[in-house]
């Protein structure tokens, strides 16, 4: 009977092992094909870089399927939000309008797409980590975004996205606390994140190279790193607390000091 129970367990095992190898494999090509379609869209063109984009997102719907697996179904559903994103940043810039806009107008379809993900996951608002956990780790956290983006801004030095005095600068900090912090964060670490668990324990950090990557357009190598060790944080925040309030803050803060704030300096030493 002992060894009855031994092959049993050894069996599920190796089962349980296959099953990860094979999550972390296709995983592993969808993560290579979100750098391909960068690479394409950085150095040759937006329209190649977005046909791929949505290769992708077929392949995904596909995946999602005729996977067995219902983690791995979530999984692929969840990174479907990926191309979405990128798609719909790479053709919104296409019309002329201010980056500030811009942001506004991106995150109309992106929401929706997370809306729908979460619905069709089930996913309640708590799931999602709208919700205040731990509230001194969600502080200082967000504090920590002030910091992340002074460093940021020195390693690649973006101009103002928007030029003006403190008062008008207002609303541009509004939108890159909610349309850019907010949403990214929900997509990432709310929703993708949440669902990585197909790919067992620290199927959490698959998510951080998938952010990084997606940072190709800024043309540093640094900075994709420095992304993703700041996505690796994020991430490990979020899954000790279950909640993306501080990080989502922490990541607004980067934009607003990285877009804003000192590439801003100079303006404002003139007034």
């Amino acid at each position: 009977m002992s060894n009855i129970n031994n092959n049993e367990s050894s069996k599920q095992e190796f089962q349980g092992f296959r099953f990860l190898s094979c999550s972390w494999l296709l995983a592993t090509i969808y993560l290579l094909a979100f750098g391909i379609s960068e690479w394409v869209t950085h150095y040759i063109s937006d329209v190649g870089g977005v046909a791929l984009y949505f290769a992708i997102l077929i392949g995904l719907i596909i995946c999602k399927t005729v996977d067995i697996n219902k983690q791995r179904r979530d999984l692929w559903l969840s990174l479907g939000l990926v191309p979405i994103i990128r798609i719909t940043s790479i053709v919104m810039p296409l019309v002329e309008i201010s980056v500030i806009y811009w942001y506004i107008i991106t995150s109309i379809p992106i929401l929706l797409a997370i809306y729908n993900v979460a619905q069709n996951l089930h996913f309640t608002t708590k799931d999602v980590g709208l919700t205040i956990r731990h509230p001194l780790v969600q502080f200082f956290t967000a504090i920590a975004g002030i910091g992340l983006g002074v460093i940021d801004y020195y390693i690649i030095k973006p101009g103002p996205i928007f030029e003006g005095s403190f008062v008008q600068l207002i609303f541009p900090v509004f939108v890159l606390l909610f349309f850019n912090g907010l949403v990214e964060e929900m997509a990432f670490r709310g929703i993708m994140q949440r669902v990585s668990d197909a790919l067992g324990a620290w199927g959490w950090t698959f998510i951080a190279p998938v952010y990084a990557i997606l940072q190709f357009s800024h043309g540093s190598i640094l900075h994709i790193l420095f992304t993703f060790v700041v996505a690796l944080y994020f991430g490990f925040i979020v899954k000790k607390t279950n909640s993306i309030m501080g990080v989502s803050l922490a990541h607004g803060l980067m934009s607003i000091i990285l877009f804003l704030v000192f590439p801003n300096i100079p303006y404002i030493v003139r007034l």
